[in-house]
């Protein structure tokens, strides 16, 4: 379980540091519901995240994605970290996305890339950020 919140942690700075250097992208994070999930045209997902605490700078997030996990579900209220990429008014944009799913053994972080997002150099992939054998579950 430790392991689980250590690697979601240096995910998260890790990606704080590379967005403070690039000046464009903003963290936000907090309790958000799913309120839709669409298959668009070309082949990616939708997701829709509407936040569900509080007063939060953004209350609609939208991520565009190639896939998403089976155990992101229209309804689901759940606890994310998100990259801020573009706004328009209570909207944004984001790069990629955290989100805690619940598990067998507690939350389960899992993390999402935009198709739309600014490709970072080096290129960040999960799999060079965590050892997943001893992180967590690759879905």
């Amino acid at each position: 379980m430790f392991k689980i919140y250590l690697a979601t942690f240096l995910l998260l700075l890790g990606s704080r540091l590379v967005a403070a250097d690039a000046g464009k992208i903003e963290r936000i994070g907090g309790n958000f519901s799913v309120e839709k999930i669409q298959k668009l045209p070309n082949g990616a997902f939708a997701v829709d995240f509407i936040a569900t605490d509080g007063n939060p700078r953004f209350k609609h997030l939208r991520l565009e994605s190639d896939n998403i996990n089976s155990s992101l579900v229209e309804g689901a209220t759940l606890r994310l970290s998100a990259d801020v990429t573009s706004t328009k008014g209570n909207r944004a944009d984001v790069a990629q996305v955290v989100v805690f799913l619940p598990g067998p053994v507690g939350p389960t972080p899992v993390w999402m890339l935009s198709r739309k997002a600014h490709r970072l150099d080096p290129p960040a992939k999960l799999l060079d950020l965590h050892a997943p054998v001893t992180d967590f579950a690759v879905f």
